[in-house]
This record gives structure tokens, C-alpha cells and sequence, in this order.
């Protein structure tokens, strides 16, 4: 065999490596959520996954390499939850109104935190010098850029800076919501100031707008 055919891996030979590591990910995710950060250890994972206890060195050298992979995968479905939030508003031929833009970005955010329920586990007991800061700080950057955007929806003619400024606030007080898990009542009604403050934007930098993205 080849050093190539050593490297490369059949599609199938593939396809069932993904759904394994999948599979371990979703086990480790499950004991988070049942024990915290702290209550489980690698024998535990494989047995929750029905997998042997040598296959899962294959993919995870460590409760550490566990840990991190499992949150790059939280990175990749925020992305898509907030590309999917964009895309949504930009399919529209004029801008929405508050409520409107308010639910295109939060439902998707809700819907990954429904679906991922470890993610705030990891975000609230990992250290901050832990590898996953630097993902969670680039992936911040790129919806701060994507909801400055979005904003131009609501107040096409408010500088760009004046929209980063609302992107920046909307991004924290969310994450802040969603992260610590408030109430139903508490989401309720920082969503109706949220609204507000989008209205008292939109009232501000009313004139002309045409509702499309520059």
C-alpha cells in the first residue's frame, strides 16, 4: 500500500469514522449535561456510546481533546444559526420590523441552545485560557460583523459605526440571556426592551430607507 492509500481514507471508511466521533460527542454531551464538566471519564463515553473503550482513543486522546471538539462543533451550528438568521432577513424586499428582525436572529439562537445543551455548560466552567476562547472570540467578531449588516435592514441610513455600536449590545445582552439561561419571563421582557431600543433606532434613522442592503 501506498503512502497515499495509507491517507486517504475510502468514503465509506469515512462516513463511518464520522458518525462514530459523532456518536462519542453526542455520549460525552449527554454525561455534561447529567454530571457537569468534572463528573465523567473516558471509560464512561464509550460505554454511553456503546463503543469499545479502545475505539474511542481513535478519535479523543484525552477528556481535554473531547471537550474541545465538542465545542468546535457548537462553533460550526451557532455559524450556521446565525448565516441561517441573515439569510432569512436578506430574502426580504423590505425591512422588518423590530419584532421581525428580532425574531429571524433569535429563534435559530434558541433552537441551538435547545439542541446543544451542553454549550452552556462549557461556556460558563471552562477557563478562559482554554482553547475554545479564541474560537468564541472570532466567531463574536463575525456576528457582530453579520448583524451590523443585518441592522441596515432596520435603519439603512444610521452610520455604520452607530450600527456596530446596536450589533455590539445586541450580541452581548443575547448571549448573556441565552448563556444564563433566564427565565421565561426574564426573556420575555428583555426581548420587549430589545424591541424598543431597535424601534427608538429605527426612529432615528427613518429618512429615505428603501429596506435594501447596500
Amino acid at each position: 500500500m501506498t503512502e497515499a492509500q495509507k491517507t486517504i481514507a475510502p468514503p465509506a471508511h469515512q462516513k463511518r469514522g464520522r458518525y462514530r466521533q459523532q456518536s462519542l460527542l453526542d455520549a460525552a454531551e449527554a454525561l455534561i449535561v447529567e454530571r457537569g464538566l468534572e463528573g465523567f471519564a473516558m471509560a464512561d463515553v464509550a460505554k454511553r456510546a456503546k463503543a469499545a473503550h479502545g475505539s474511542l482513543y481513535q478519535f479523543f486522546a484525552s477528556r481535554t481533546a473531547i471537550l474541545v471538539t465538542l465545542h468546535a462543533r457548537h462553533m460550526e451550528r451557532l455559524k450556521a444559526a446565525v448565516a441561517g438568521a441573515s439569510a432569512t432577513l436578506k430574502a426580504r424586499s423590505a425591512h422588518p420590523l423590530p419584532k421581525v428582525f428580532l425574531d429571524a436572529y433569535l429563534a435559530p439562537l434558541q433552537a441551538f441552545m435547545e439542541a446543544n445543551p451542553s454549550y452552556r455548560i462549557l461556556r460558563l466552567g471552562m477557563p478562559e485560557d482554554w482553547e475554545g476562547a479564541g474560537q468564541e472570540a472570532a466567531l463574536d467578531s463575525g456576528v457582530v460583523t453579520e448583524l451590523t449588516d443585518m441592522l441596515a435592514w432596520l435603519a439603512p441610513e444610521a452610520p455604520a459605526a452607530t450600527r456596530n455600536l446596536s450589533a455590539q449590545l445586541l450580541l452581548q445582552l443575547v448571549d448573556a440571556l441565552f448563556v444564563l439561561n433566564g427565565s421565561d419571563d426574564l426573556k420575555a421582557e428583555a426581548v420587549r426592551l430589545l424591541e424598543m431600543y431597535l424601534g427608538d433606532l429605527t426612529s432615528r434613522y427613518a429618512g429615505g430607507a428603501s429596506g435594501e442592503i447596500a
